[in-house]
């Protein structure tokens, strides 16, 4: 499956925070599904490790410490990077990136759909640590 064919089947999926399936996802539970169905990679789940999507300063410190923990931050977005923006201050809302301009994302009250990164404030793009080792190895 590509990250295409992920987007399609994933629009519409409705926003249910500590869930990771297509009957429900947070924001980093879309992205812990894409990884898994798209690159079968098992990214970790955060899900225990916070009590409610307001809870800002949890969630900064699991999206701070868990992307540093197998992402590397670039300057350019790629297909299938995690775009890490701001929701009310804070840098706690991640989208996968679809292509170079626009993200698949869900939140509270919105269901999973396709949005322009430039319509949010953009803490930074994250790719996964392997890809860009992979990369480095075809050179």
């Amino acid at each position: 499956m590509t990250i295409t064919e992920f987007a399609r089947k994933a629009v519409g999926v409705p926003f249910k925070p500590h869930r990771n399936s297509y009957e429900g996802w947070d924001c980093w539970g879309l992205i812990v599904s894409a990884y898994k169905e798209v690159y079968n990679i098992d990214l970790p789940c955060w899900h225990k490790e916070y009590k409610s999507v307001k809870d800002n300063e949890k969630l900064k410190q699991l999206f701070k410490g868990g992307i540093a923990e197998k992402f590397k931050q670039v300057d350019t977005p790629g297909v299938g990077d995690v775009a890490v923006v701001f929701m009310r201050g804070v840098p706690v809302h991640a989208g996968l990136m679809i292509d170079r301009k626009r993200m698949l994302h869900v939140e509270h009250g919105i269901n999973t759909c396709v949005q322009r990164v430039a319509e949010f404030r953009l803490d930074g793009y994250y790719r996964y640590a392997e890809f860009i080792a992979r990369e480095n190895n075809k050179e």
